[in-house]
């Protein structure tokens, strides 16, 4: 399923909930290929479950620690848990994960190699 009819069927079931950006104009070099989808189906995404950040904000958090240098913060879900985009990962890769800025734990490694299903796990855990 692509991105466009993922999020399609997630407004369909939350349809006050989702709200989208126009796509960017330009993708930034800084943006990493796994989550260049997300820019150009919207720049900035609301969703029930969290917000998906439009490119230069992704771009400013992503310049702070803890991220910099390795990840790309692209959404958060509204509460403590950032998400996360691994830089430099092949097509291959595990490059997904979130983490708890509350925890005090370190950023763990990735556990999901494409956006659809990192998104839909973070779906289920909302719905469930």
């Amino acid at each position: 399923m692509s991105l466009k009819n993922f999020i399609e069927e997630i407004e369909s079931k939350y349809p006050d909930q989702v709200n989208c950006g126009l796509p960017a104009r330009k993708i930034d070099e800084q943006i990493p290929e796994a989550v260049k989808p997300i820019y150009l189906f919207a720049d900035g995404i609301d969703l029930p479950f969290g917000r998906i950040f439009p490119m230069c904000e992704a771009i400013e958090k992503s310049g702070r620690d803890p991220f910099n240098p390795g990840w790309f913060v692209f959404g958060f879900d509204n509460y403590f848990t950032f998400w996360l985009c691994k830089k430099n990962g092949s097509d291959s890769d595990l490059v997904f994960t979130y983490w708890d800025h509350e925890s005090g734990n370190s950023i763990e490694d990735p556990e999901w190699s494409n956006l659809n299903d990192f998104l839909k796990d973070l779906l289920e855990d909302y719905e469930h």
